[in-house]
């Protein structure tokens, strides 16, 4: 391929439901897994509830997204992760962390 032509894919799945955040691990079945989020989330215990679920599978937590991420923004997250070498991600959030993620 050069440079000119690349393809993406992006499979997505939504969960929506009461007390799936202790059972996120039924839905990720990857071993390596990033949480994208935003402080909120932590401050409201979500992340901690997520870490718990996921244990040694949760490799990464980026949780300072901030409202409409540009192109720069998505590079810092980017370089973050990179050593981590995630799986999956995981966002938890809106529209900013779902696009972050």
């Amino acid at each position: 391929m050069n440079a000119a032509s690349w393809t993406h894919y992006n499979p997505v799945r939504v969960l929506f439901q009461p007390g799936v955040l202790k059972r996120i691990a039924d839905h990720v079945d990857s071993p390596r897994v990033a949480l994208v989020t935003t402080p909120g989330f932590r401050r409201r215990g979500a992340v901690d509830t997520i870490a718990n679920a996921l244990g040694s599978r949760l490799v990464a937590v980026i949780d300072d997204i901030k409202p409409n991420p540009d192109v720069d923004d998505l590079q810092v997250q980017s370089t973050r992760l990179r050593s981590e070498r995630p799986n999956t991600l995981v966002a938890l959030g809106g529209g900013s962390t779902i696009e972050t993620a």
